[in-house]
């Protein structure tokens, strides 16, 4: 197993497949953070992830978020990076 003590954080990119994989590896109260879903860019049907009621037993926190939403903090960023 890769996960002994299951993911606690994860930044989701990907989505379908990886996502509903990534699901069940959660540990409990983990915390999913969504800003692509790249998987699904060019199909003509989605596909869906079936597992989703993990999102509840596993008590876990999935939120999504556009980078464009923090392009007014962009200046400062490189100062907290390079202190």
């Amino acid at each position: 197993m890769y996960f002994p003590n299951g993911i606690d954080i994860y930044y989701e990119n990907v989505g379908g497949k990886m996502l509903q994989a990534v699901l069940s590896n959660m540990r409990l109260n983990g915390r999913i953070l969504v800003c692509r879903m790249i998987s699904q860019y060019n199909l003509e049907q989605e596909e869906g992830v079936r597992n989703l009621f993990l999102l509840v037993t596993k008590r876990l926190r999935m939120q999504g978020f556009i980078v464009g939403d923090y392009y007014h903090m962009y200046p400062n960023m490189w100062r907290w990076l390079y202190l």
